[in-house]
This record gives C-alpha cells, sequence and structure tokens, in this order.
C-alpha cells in the first residue's frame, strides 16, 4: 500500500495504529506507527487499512470512516491498491504507478478519471507565463533589441585632445 500510494506523488502516507504501538505482520516484520489514530485523525484525508484479514475497527471520532483495500479482493496485494489508486486519483496514475513497480494491469478494473485534470491545469498555468516570458526574451535578444548598458565609471584618464 505504501510503494503504491507514494510512486503515485498524489498523496502522502502516514502510518497510524489505534494505540500508537508496533504492529507485528504474519511475516515477522515490525512496523512502527507515527502517531496514534486520535492525535493524526485530523490531518487524514483517508483511512486505509491494509490486509484481508484486517479486523473491523471501530470509526474514531474526527477521523475518516475505515477502507479495507484488501478485503473482499483475493489475489496479489498490489492489484487492489493499484485498482483503489485508480479509483481514487485516477488511470493514467495508476497505470504509471504498475509500470514503476512492474505490475502487470491486464485484467485489473481500474474506473476513475482517465486523466489528472485538475493537476495539468495547475501545471499549465505555472508554465505558462514563464514560457511566454523566456519566448518574449528570446525573440527581443534575437532581433537585436537587447538595449546597452554603460556606465562612465572607469573613464579614459587620457585628455581627450591629442
Amino acid at each position: 500500500m505504501f510503494d503504491t500510494q507514494a510512486h503515485s506523488l498524489a498523496s502522502r502516507t502516514l502510518a497510524v495504529t489505534t494505540d500508537g504501538g508496533p504492529v507485528r505482520s504474519r511475516h515477522g516484520l515490525t512496523f512502527l506507527p507515527r502517531a496514534d489514530l486520535a492525535t493524526a485523525a485530523p490531518q487524514l484525508d483517508r483511512l486505509l487499512v491494509p490486509g484481508a484479514t484486517a479486523p473491523t475497527t471501530a470509526a474514531i471520532p474526527g477521523s475518516p470512516a475505515p477502507e479495507y483495500v484488501h478485503r473482499d479482493r483475493p489475489g496479489f496485494a498490489f492489484d487492489a491498491t493499484v485498482t483503489d489508486l485508480a479509483a481514487h486519483t485516477d488511470r493514467a496514475t495508476a497505470h504509471w504507478v504498475a509500470t514503476v513497480l512492474e505490475l502487470p494491469t491486464d485484467g485489473l478494473p481500474l474506473d476513475g478519471a482517465a486523466w489528472p485534470w485538475g493537476a495539468t491545469f495547475v501545471l499549465v498555468t505555472l508554465a505558462l507565463p514563464g514560457t511566454v516570458l523566456v519566448a518574449v526574451l528570446l525573440r527581443r535578444r534575437h532581433r537585436g533589441g537587447a538595449v546597452s548598458v554603460t556606465s562612465n565609471h572607469h573613464q579614459d584618464p587620457r585628455p581627450e585632445t591629442w
């Protein structure tokens, strides 16, 4: 889940537990959360709970409702996270993440917007004025319209009459 979300560059992940204590995976890995759920709740937009057999957690006041990403989704664990990413961001981002992580997307139900139009609009809005400015400056330079600045600071000490 963390790999998928991090590679999308569309979200920031924060590991939390209900009590702030470490969690041991079924493979023996110990995960240390950054915070407990009650403390982190105001910062959260979504609460993604990994694991096909994750126990149901009661919603904490002020936090989003838990979403069980892997529950009722058999198959490879990344399939569920890529599918979830497509549904909550867009299909182009989900395809990009799958490509970076070398995951096949054949047969995955990638539903969601086709393209991140909001992010594209912001990029174009920020880049266009700078591009126009560079083009104008290059055109002025090419035409010879550059302004020459001279300074009288270093005058020739010789008299004008020889």
